[in-house]
């Protein structure tokens, strides 16, 4: 059995090119998808290197970052979720922002796809030599 589910957010916002079709992680940084770099420091570590993966988009971004997933050669799942809480206001004349949701509601959003007792939660802004190690051996 798997030690660890890999769970990578990557469903972001591009705040940087507020009007762009691309999701924060396919932000280009030299030449390449910020995304890119945190699937080498994932594939990096062995104990992640096999481990499913399962990365969480928002479906306005699903399209886009699956095409460019499946240009790689990683075994993946990609998991969709709502952005926002649903609207418990009684009436329509209320102009009020949604609740953008937070990471523990988003996770509950594959929670049926983790097979492992164990999580990995990453960013997928993780960028440049990260040594996962400690971090991974303080859950063992």
């Amino acid at each position: 059995m798997k030690e660890f589910t890999v769970v990578l957010y990557a469903g972001g916002n591009n705040r940087v090119i507020p009007d762009s079709s691309l999701p924060k992680s396919l932000l280009p940084i030299a030449n390449r998808p910020l995304i890119w770099y945190t699937l080498e420091i994932i594939q990096s570590h062995p104990s992640l290197a096999s481990s499913p993966l399962l990365i969480l988009t928002s479906g306005q971004y699903r399209q886009v970052l699956d095409s460019y997933l499946s240009t790689l050669n990683i075994t993946y799942e990609l998991v969709t979720y709502r952005q926002h809480h649903e609207s418990t206001s009684g009436g329509e004349d209320q102009q009020q922002a949604p609740d953008e949701l937070g990471t523990l509601d988003v996770l509950r959003s594959c929670y049926s796809r983790i097979r492992t007792e164990s999580i990995c939660l990453i960013t997928c802004d993780l960028f440049g030599k990260v040594n996962l190690t400690p971090l991974v051996n303080m859950f063992r």
